[in-house]
């Protein structure tokens, strides 16, 4: 084993320990989650689990299962997805809220059907200011339908839970 062999197996061995002190195995349920921050994604049809981080010689000398790639591509494009959706909304805040000093976070459950609009629009934590409210509700609103849903995620609705997220004028 070379010198960068050894340093590569160090920092992946460093970084797979800390990684399962750091964020313990959540419990299967009915539903998996994914928590991406902001979002939370719950969807039945696509069962993906996040398998603890392996070592490099284990991962060059075991044959992939195809069914693993797949997964491994819904749980990428749905990650890309929410990435998406959280820009769009994002980038709709502060159209309706007048100035001063706004901070606080909103948390809405949506609702996502197969053709990528939003179904359901549900406030589940106000911030306690009624303009930013507002605003996030308007924000999530029109970011409805703007992300084109990837074929890979299927038809079936996606449940996220999503916080708009406020910081101005600190």
């Amino acid at each position: 084993m070379t010198d960068g062999e050894r340093f590569a197996s160090a920092v992946a061995l460093s970084l797979a320990v800390h990684w399962a002190i750091a964020r313990p195995m959540p419990e299967a349920t009915t539903s998996d989650v994914l928590d991406l921050g902001a979002f939370e994604v719950a969807s039945a049809a696509i069962g993906t689990a996040l398998a603890p981080p392996i070592a490099v010689e284990a991962a060059a000398s075991t044959a992939r299962d195809p069914s693993a790639d797949a997964a491994d591509r819904r749980l990428q494009a749905r990650r890309a997805y929410v990435e998406q959706l959280s820009d769009a909304i994002h980038a709709r805040r502060m159209t309706r809220a007048s100035g001063g000093r706004l901070v606080g976070n909103a948390v809405f459950v949506v609702e996502i059907g197969g053709d990528g609009r939003f179904t359901r629009i549900q406030m589940q934590h106000g911030s306690g200011e009624a303009a930013l409210d507002a605003d996030a509700r308007h924000a999530v609103e029109t970011a409805s339908g703007v992300v084109p849903r990837p074929r890979l995620l299927g038809r079936d609705p996606l449940t996220l839970t999503v916080a708009v997220k406020y910081q101005l004028g600190l």
